[in-house]
C-alpha cells in the first residue's frame, strides 16, 4: 500500500502542484471532514 506523504510547508505543495499542472483533473477526497461528509 503506497502512503501519501503529507503536505506541511508551501515547498511542498508548489512541488506537488507542478506536478499536477499538466493534469486533465484532480479529485479531492474530503469524506475526512465530519462537516462535509455525503451520505
Amino acid at each position: 500500500m503506497h502512503i501519501h506523504p503529507l503536505i506541511s510547508d508551501s515547498a511542498t505543495l508548489a512541488n506537488l502542484c507542478a506536478r499536477m499542472a499538466d493534469a486533465d483533473y484532480v479529485c479531492v477526497d474530503t469524506e475526512f471532514m465530519r462537516e462535509s461528509t455525503y451520505y
